[in-house]
């Protein structure tokens, strides 16, 4: 029996690579002999560095960066030599095929999980360690950088991380505005923007928001930073304002309705005023990393799973995916989460009518305990299965 353990993560509780280890010993003990091939897989948010980098056999470092709210800490890039980058792969991201690829997590600097506050605030938050880690990039040779989008705490378009590129912003009297987070954009007057060096951007996400307006990065994403409603209008005014006076002082023609614009507070616009960058499917990206259509046609079990099974899963999320292509080749699948939302389940029926969706949380305990507990919930389901 073969089977492909590939796991997104369980927010708040298990890595994608600790649930995998999980059903991989499981596995070993009660069925001894079979093939287990692991698949940790990632939207663009937390793991995405480790997971790309370690598939293609690239190295991490660790370097000291800006988190959202201005403290210091530690955060990891990977490099691949193009050459390791399968030829699909190269193609899909309309790379060269020699040259230094950085691989980047702006979660890894600007993260929801970096957030020391109880109370978040994404007035007050801002992206300078993603250009604390673009800087650290170019500095070890890296003409190219892929970034994953995912799991940001900050609503500030980029700008922190442009004023961590050498931007500067002034007031009406001349004086220097810093740090450019968005509570501080009413004082600005003009930008300056440096000589940005040349750099290839991709930017791994699977969202489509544009920028601004009803749809936009603030209107969808920031009453999950903790953007309050009476402040929607606000923030909104600030970002297009802010939007327009950076993108008069560049030389660059944006669209700020391009699909995936919105993403992660807006950071693709900074990256857009900045350099040569586009925007690339996220788990398309990871799909070709981890060629991952192979190891489902080659496995008889297909296993995943995440925190929750909800109509967010069904949004193009890994787990879903995975889904929809082990239904295209007939693949029993079984999907562990925390909870699983019943009409979610029922959709995915429809998709895969090999699924079997197992929810792992126990209702009669807090979401806290269940958090504690992810792993041995999981493994405890996983024992029943494998038992029968």
């Amino acid at each position: 029996m073969r089977y492909l353990i590939a796991f997104d993560k369980f927010k708040g509780s298990m890595t994608a690579q600790q649930a995998c280890a999980v059903v991989e010993d499981r596995i070993d003990a009660a069925r001894p002999g079979s093939e287990v091939e692991l698949a940790p897989i990632t939207d663009g948010g937390e793991g995405f560095v480790e997971i790309v980098t370690r598939q293609v056999g690239g190295s991490l470092r660790s370097y000291r960066v800006t988190y959202p709210d201005l403290t210091q800490g530690d955060a990891w890039i990977g490099y691949i030599s193009l050459k390791r980058l399968s030829q699909d792969l190269r193609d899909f991201l309309k790379l060269p095929e020699t040259g230094l690829l950085a691989i980047l997590e702006m979660a890894q600097s600007s993260g929801y999980q970096l957030i020391r506050d109880t109370v978040r605030n994404p007035w007050i938050y801002g992206t300078q360690g993603v250009g604390d880690m673009i800087r650290y990039a170019m500095g070890e040779g890296a003409q190219h950088i892929l970034l994953g989008m995912g799991g940001s705490a900050t609503n500030d378009m980029g700008v922190g991380m442009l004023e961590s590129l050498g931007m500067r912003a002034f007031n009406s009297e001349g004086e220097i505005v810093s740090p450019l987070i968005p509570v501080n954009w009413n004082k600005i007057a003009t930008f300056h923007l440096p000589d940005f060096p040349n750099l290839n951007v991709k930017i791994a996400c699977d969202v489509d928001n544009p920028l601004h307006g009803d749809n936009g990065a603030a209107a969808v994403f920031g009453p999950q930073k903790g953007l309050i409603p009476e402040d929607l209008p606000n923030m909104q005014e600030a970002m297009l304002r802010t939007s327009e006076s950076l993108l008069a002082a560049s030389d660059k023609s944006i669209d700020f309705n391009t699909p995936g614009m919105g993403a992660a507070g807006g950071l693709p616009y900074g990256l857009f005023v900045a350099f040569e960058s586009s925007i690339v499917p996220g788990f398309d990206t990871i799909a070709l990393t981890l060629d991952l259509e192979r190891k489902v046609q080659s496995a008889d079990i297909i296993i995943t799973g995440e925190g929750s099974l909800d109509r967010s899963s069904l949004a193009g999320k890994g787990p879903y995916e995975i889904i929809r292509l082990a239904a295209k080749y007939s693949k029993e699948t079984w999907v562990f989460a925390g909870k699983v939302d019943t009409d979610v389940e029922a959709k995915l029926l429809k998709i895969n009518p090999n699924l079997k969706a197992i929810p792992i949380g126990n209702p009669e305990i807090s979401l806290e305990i269940n958090l504690q507990k992810g792993e041995e919930h999981l493994a405890n389901h996983l024992e029943t299965i494998l038992a029968n």
